[in-house]
């Protein structure tokens, strides 16, 4: 299955021409739901940012790890995927899996532009992901999580077909 947009979309109007597709060729029904969540807000550490936006002309080769947004979003959500993640055991022949929703995060950082970093994260058998993390951001970026509790309205999926009706 093969669909384009014909013009350049915004993230918003993405989401929305991908539901109704999936609502056309899969009969996804679906409603949105607000539930009182744990989430966590990237924010600027009280040094300062030790990561800065790189202009246009200095980005890396495109092989190299680049986090590049209007902000930080994609750093945030590479983080709320990884939190979902259990922390890895001492045993090799049982790889940790993610289960569960990814943890919702935030970018409250303020910082605009293309960001192009490393960082080195070091797993620690039975250190939680959120802790791993706040030692890279803290260390290595200058950002850091604040946890809190915060309505976050999320999608819940009634229904689906399990094959999509032909174009």
């Amino acid at each position: 299955m093969e669909n384009k947009a014909g013009r350049a979309v915004s993230r918003e109007d993405l989401g929305r021409i991908l539901q109704s597709l999936l609502g056309s060729r899969f009969h996804l029904a679906l409603h949105h739901e607000t539930r009182e969540l744990k989430v966590y807000e990237l924010v600027i550490d009280r040094g300062g940012p030790k990561i800065h936006a790189v202009p246009e002309r200095a980005r890396r080769r495109p092989s190299a790890p680049v986090i590049s947004t209007e902000k930080c979003w994609q750093l945030a959500e590479l983080i709320s995927i990884q939190l979902s993640i259990p922390a890895a055991t001492e045993d090799p022949s049982r790889p940790s899996i993610a289960s569960g929703p990814p943890i919702p995060v935030f970018d409250k950082t303020g910082l605009p532009g293309v960001f192009d970093f490393e960082y080195d994260m070091k797993v620690e058998p039975g250190l939680p992901a959120v802790n791993l993390w706040q030692n890279v951001l803290q260390q290595q970026l200058g950002l850091k999580l604040d946890s809190r509790k915060e309505q976050v309205e999320g999608v819940v999926v009634d229904g689906a077909d399990r094959i999509p009706v032909a174009n």
